[in-house]
């Protein structure tokens, strides 16, 4: 199966052909996350015979993906975060139906597992960095914060957060819940 990548030019507004993802068995709601470097990881999501554990990695100066190393496990309803030291937090649903988390070192281009997300998430909705580096992870029934400093997750309770959860709008300000915004003064602005 080929699975063909465009890139969209607000510019010109048209979309035009980039390389393939190397995930011969398809890929359906992975995630992609823009890395320092430039280039874009792709991560797991579901494919022809279940979730996976496999990577792609774009690189925009060859126009070309390359296969990348397999996750821990395999992941679906998962979230990728960008820290600010340029690693990636990936978190979520797991294969075995437990909530994991792990890194994405691009230097080494290794992952390496992080301490277990201490909630029990149903579905993880949606993560985002605050400027001051820690990651909000919302679920559909509790919110955790990453905390790189201490390396740590902290369960953060955010009232009547499932009923208005939503997929950030805007990747450059998204607005994550409106008790997030209104939080967003203690912890700093979701960048």
């Amino acid at each position: 199966m080929e699975i063909r990548v465009e890139i969209y030019d607000p510019t010109s507004k048209t979309f035009w052909q980039t390389g393939n993802i190397t995930e011969t068995a398809g890929r359906a709601d992975p995630t992609a996350t823009l890395l320092h470097d430039g280039r874009v990881l792709v991560t797991g999501g579901l494919n022809a015979v279940g979730s996976s554990a496999t990577t792609d990695i774009y690189d925009p100066i060859s126009g070309t993906f390359s296969k990348g190393p397999n996750m821990s496990t395999s992941r679906f309803s998962h979230t990728a975060i960008l820290l600010s030291d340029g690693r990636v937090l990936i978190a979520g649903e797991a294969n075995s139906g437990k909530l994991t988390a792990e890194f994405f070192d691009p230097t080494t281009n290794v992952f390496s597992q992080a301490l277990d997300i201490i909630a029990d998430f149903t579905t993880v909705f949606v993560g985002v960095r605050f400027k001051d580096g820690r990651a909000f992870i919302v679920g559909s029934n509790i919110t955790e914060l990453y905390d790189p400093s201490g390396n740590i997750f902290r369960v953060f309770n955010l009232i009547g957060i499932r009923s208005r959860c939503h997929q950030p709008s805007n990747a450059r300000k998204p607005k994550l819940v409106k008790s997030a915004a209104e939080i967003s003064s203690n912890y700093g602005v979701l960048s």
